[in-house]
């Protein structure tokens, strides 16, 4: 009777270190932006005067692309310094 564990190993694709830092960096980014407006949106929250009709969104859009690509640049200057070529962190996993 075969083990299921070997079956399941034998299907998993190979993926190239640079893809599964591409998709890393990105998702950083991706959750970084994401808290980059919800830091902007911090203050009317608190002062209770959230519109989101009054908000403006060009702003919040272009504070959330720069933080977006910062994290992308702390992501690239990162790469390979934990040893980890496939990782956007610093922080060495293994």
């Amino acid at each position: 009777m075969s083990n299921p564990h070997d079956t399941a190993q034998a299907n998993v694709r190979f993926i190239r270190p640079e893809v599964l830092f591409a998709k890393d960096a990105a998702e950083r980014a991706v959750k970084t932006a994401a808290q980059a407006i919800g830091a902007y949106l911090i203050p009317e929250i608190m002062d209770g005067q959230l519109d989101f009709f009054a908000v403006n969104w060009a702003q919040a859009g272009s504070f959330a692309l720069g933080a977006a690509a910062l994290s992308l640049l702390f992501s690239l200057g990162s790469k390979n310094a934990a040893g980890n070529p496939d990782s956007a962190s610093l922080v060495r996993l293994k």
